[in-house]
């Protein structure tokens, strides 16, 4: 049972630490996470492709959080970011371009070394637009061509409608206080059922006359139900399912078929 719940735990762990890489303080782009961002320079030749918090966009075999490719042959010219775990903070601006909004930029400087050997910088800026849920395809891009050192990428997004602290230093790493109330749910679950199995393992074992620990099945609560029932339950309903949805996409024949599964067919050992 315990390797069970130690399971249980390694998946719901990496997400919510991906989670809460992708907040810091005062602000949060787990929203846009998972999505592909893409911005094409003023001369249509070229376009930026940004995964916000992850690395996925493809360059020479391996995957980045931002590159620059060429939008006919599809080849990356460069990478322009890698995900560095939210190490890298956004700083907050008002009336950054005059116009009152709020804005927060990413200045990433992990990106592949420049031809001249500089160090290449490139800024996203999240900029206030609360219409933008959870941001606007209408991107804008622009990039250094002397140097080809420099890229901006600027995004509307109504994640970046909320106030901080005005030119802020950007080098803390992720808040815990961006945690969403998601994240907080399946952590207090998580504990709440180890705490379970722990606390109902020791009061068997201690009301047993033997006590002896290593009787996992008799100690363990509801043993029968975490090792079968969970299982038939979770089966049953994949099947009946699965056959709701072929009768609903006209799949399952004249009237549909009944599923040829039912809790019966499981049986205790």
């Amino acid at each position: 049972m315990a390797l069970w719940c130690l399971f249980l735990l390694g998946l719901v762990m990496p997400i919510y630490s991906q989670v809460s890489q992708c907040a810091w303080e005062d602000f949060n782009l787990i929203q846009a996470q998972g999505y592909e961002i893409q911005c094409v320079d003023g001369g249509g030749t070229f376009a930026v492709g940004y995964t916000p918090c992850m690395s996925y966009a493809l360059c020479s075999g391996s995957r980045y959080q931002a590159v620059f490719f060429d939008r006919f042959s599809g080849v990356c010219q460069y990478y322009l970011a890698a995900w560095d775990d939210g190490e890298t903070a956004p700083k907050f601006r008002y009336n950054r371009d005059g116009d009152d909004k709020y804005t927060w930029t990413f200045e990433y400087r992990n990106g592949q070394t420049c031809e001249n050997g500089d160090e290449r910088l490139f800024e996203v800026v999240w900029k206030c637009n609360e219409q933008a849920i959870p941001f606007s395809t209408a991107t804008v891009c622009s990039y250094d061509s002397d140097t080809n050192c420099y890229n901006e990428m600027i995004i509307e997004s109504s994640a970046a409608c909320v106030e901080g602290v005005e030119e802020s230093s950007g080098s803390s790493s992720s808040s815990s206080g961006g945690t969403s109330t998601g994240s907080l749910i399946l952590i207090l679950a998580m504990v709440a059922f180890i705490l379970y199995c722990l606390i109902g393992y020791g009061i068997s074992w201690h009301r047993s006359e033997e006590r002896d620990w290593k009787q996992v099945k008799e100690h363990t609560p509801c043993w029968e139900f975490w090792t079968y029932g969970l299982c038939a339950y979770t089966k049953a309903g994949c099947c009946v399912t699965f056959e709701w949805l072929n009768s609903k996409m006209g799949k399952g024949g004249e009237g549909g078929t009944d599923t040829d599964y039912t809790m019966e067919d499981d049986v205790y050992e």
